[in-house]
């Protein structure tokens, strides 16, 4: 492929470009997750979002490793980014995989609320 030719975008991709129509989605005061509703997990350290990346990808869920939003942490980092409707299983591969999550968040009416 020529470097002036842009290969095709991947579907996880599509959805982060899509974000701004997830903000004005309705948010009910109940705690089950929505269709499209995407939670953020944050992890102890860069090594274990990669490893969570892998693990998670290989189970086949859609995710995304994006910077930690700054609401959440001032720090510098990176957190894996899945729907929310996948959080229990996201949870399990975690923890199967001596992965320590620090924290999950559920984007809500453009901001993240820690579940």
């Amino acid at each position: 492929m020529r470097r002036s030719e842009k290969s095709p975008r991947p579907p996880s991709q599509s959805l982060r470009s899509n974000r701004q129509l997830r903000l004005f989605m309705k948010d009910g005061d109940s705690s089950k997750a929505k269709a499209g509703e995407r939670c953020a997990a944050v992890l102890e350290a860069i090594h274990y979002v990669i490893k969570g990346e892998k693990i998670l990808k290989s189970a086949g869920l859609g995710i995304d490793v994006i910077p930690v939003p700054r609401e959440i942490s001032s720090d510098c980092g990176m957190a894996l980014e899945f729907s929310c409707q996948d959080r229990d299983r996201v949870e399990h591969l975690l923890a199967d995989g001596d992965i320590t999550v620090v924290g999950i968040y559920a984007l809500r009416k453009g901001h993240y609320t820690r579940l």
